[in-house]
């Protein structure tokens, strides 16, 4: 919720620094959502090794605090640039979703990973669902600067609960690994497909969100009030991810994820097209609620089919690197995305992220090929 409050803001608050033209509007906006992924994409391996290593619990403390800190200096700075130094450093620093993916997979069996990871994706939706709807309605009533200093302290919050509430795991040690489960079974021809699919799958998601609240103001035909109708677009599409969260994702456990996987990103890209070709906020809303009701099973999806293949004693590495790769997505999704706005417009915006949604139907297909190849190998 902490950090998800910011972001229907962001484009507003660099108009607050100073910034006017429309177009640099769109480039600060877009270093905005990037700045943090690409520095997440470099310490999460890091934090995942740490994590195997030493108390997972300490390490989601750790990024929540982290976290706090940096969000609540973001609301004293004087200039963009400023603004995007401290959003690196916050990537360096954090990581709350690596440390909390890793605890929950690695004390968590094997035949519940899909539930599991599930609930955990519908935990951060939640958070995104009420942090971008507070973070628009606070911004029009509080100011920009005051928003983030609220998600500092939330952040803050997340670290206490954290503290007081979760106890700590009992290790696991190379010892608990089954002797007939190797290390690694995750093959390099399986791996790559589902890195790429990861990856696809990260940048349609952020794809559009730096540019979303540029495309409301534009609908909207001002800035006042732009910032409730993002935020309320953006508690619309956390319903929709909560539920498919709590619903749709635990059918990994008992259907193969690659069919969830294309009937998800096939229902995705096409709502996402939706929402670029009207004008009116009519359609815009459950088209939004619709496209995240299907993208939000795609997340748990992936986690699971890779957590099953690694020991539990190894998933912090594996999972800090399928972090990476999500993050790398997140980096270049909304530098693309401004790229695209500025050349064309911010409804093309809803034209190509369609396009990212589908590429992982033949990407699935892969996986399952490879799966299969290195099952016969193995026979």
């Amino acid at each position: 919720m902490g950090f998800a409050l910011c972001m229907p803001i962001a484009p507003y608050y660099v108009q607050e620094l100073g910034v006017t033209d429309p177009d640099r509007v769109k480039f600060w906006s877009s270093l905005f959502f990037a700045a943090t992924p690409l520095t997440v994409a470099i310490m999460a391996p890091i934090w995942g090794i740490l994590s195997d290593r030493h108390s997972r619990r300490m390490m989601l403390m750790r990024a929540n605090v982290a976290g706090g800190v940096m969000l609540g200096a973001m609301a004293y700075v004087d200039t963009p640039l400023s603004l995007i130094v401290l959003r690196a450093i916050q990537g360096l620093l954090t990581g709350t979703y690596t440390a909390a993916l890793t605890m929950v997979s690695a004390n968590t069996p094997d035949d519940r990973q899909g539930s599991a990871l599930g609930l955990l994706h519908t935990a951060v939706y939640s958070g995104v669902m009420f942090g971008g709807l507070a973070g628009g309605i606070l911004g029009d009533i509080l100011g920009y600067r005051a928003c983030f200093l609220v998600a500092g302290g939330l952040l803050c919050v997340g670290a206490l609960l954290t503290m007081t509430l979760t106890e700590l795991p009992h290790p696991v040690d190379d010892k608990d690994v089954p002797a007939n489960k190797p290390r690694y079974s995750l093959p390099m021809m399986v791996l790559l497909p589902l890195l790429m699919a990861t990856f696809c799958m990260a940048f349609a998601l952020q794809f559009d969100l730096a540019i979303l609240p540029l495309y409301v103001q534009e609908l909207h035909g001002q800035l006042a009030g732009s910032a409730t109708i993002t935020g309320t677009l953006n508690g619309i599409g956390g319903i929709a991810s909560i539920i498919s969260g709590v619903y749709l994702a635990r059918f990994a456990d008992r259907r193969h994820p690659a069919l969830l996987g294309c009937v998800a990103a096939a229902g995705a890209g096409l709502f996402m097209l939706c929402m670029g070709l009207t004008s009116s906020f009519a359609i815009i809303f459950p088209a939004r609620f619709a496209m995240l009701f299907f993208a939000g099973t795609l997340d748990p999806i992936l986690q699971a089919w890779v957590a099953r293949m690694i020991p539990a004693n190894r998933r912090g590495f594996v999972l800090g690197v399928t972090v990476t790769i999500r993050a790398l997505g997140w980096c270049v999704a909304p530098i693309l995305a401004g790229w695209v706005a500025v050349q064309w417009n911010s409804r093309a915006v809803f034209y190509a992220g369609p396009l990212i949604f589908w590429l992982l139907l033949p990407l699935f297909v892969l996986v399952v090929a490879a799966q299969r190849r290195d099952s016969g190998k193995q026979a």
